[in-house]
């Protein structure tokens, strides 16, 4: 047994299961500066809790860590997002662990495919998801709109943006994003690979 940052004690007991509404508040609180903008999980967390399966991870009955997985549209591919851990548990292969269970759940539902989202300055992650089977796909970046620009010059940015991220998702992120697929997963013979992701409010 080692421990935390916060001298609690961390072992490999680690507890994942689905969310309930009381865990919110207890996740919320090291869902803040993730980025350089903050953090969106305040903002689907309702929306995530009744579709796909929210996740959360207990240790020594803390709520250290969540993430959400719901399957596309078609039902061949599924999407991996809001991977989060409390600082004080980061690198026990906690998001590791997360993954392996999303793949779960996708593969239940008959999903052939795993795709996520990374920020191309959180390198850790990055090599976490390669060693898990991940490849880089498609390279981009997220944009902010500030004021209301002109009709025709926001639907132009959402085309240029809309197959590498959800035009819907707030928020911007200097040096862009990597879409990563999961290598060696490809569809059925005749069949092409999803591109469309669940909508996140």
């Amino acid at each position: 047994t080692t421990h935390t940052r916060d001298g609690t004690s961390r072992g490999r007991n680690l507890k994942i299961r689905s969310a309930k509404s009381s865990d919110k508040e207890e996740i919320l609180s090291f869902c803040v500066n993730t980025f350089s903008w903050g953090d969106y999980i305040d903002r689907v967390w309702d929306y995530w809790f009744g579709t796909g399966r929210l996740l959360v991870v207990e240790a020594g009955g803390r709520r250290i860590g969540m993430s959400h997985v719901a399957v596309c549209p078609g039902g061949r591919g599924m999407w991996l997002e809001g991977v989060r851990v409390h600082p004080g548990y980061r690198r026990s292969k906690v998001a590791t662990q997360l993954l392996e269970k999303m793949i779960e759940y996708g593969l239940r539902k008959g999903a052939e495919q795993a795709s996520a989202i990374v920020d191309v300055t959180n390198v850790a992650s990055q090599r976490m998801m390669e060693k898990n089977g991940f490849e880089v796909i498609s390279r981009g970046a997220y944009y902010r709109v500030e004021g209301r620009p002109r009709r025709s010059r926001a639907k132009a940015r959402a085309e240029r943006s809309v197959v590498i991220v959800s035009p819907r998702r707030v928020g911007s992120m200097r040096g862009g994003v990597m879409v990563a697929r999961r290598a060696g997963w490809r569809p059925r013979r005749g069949r092409r690979a999803p591109r469309s992701r669940p909508r996140t409010a």
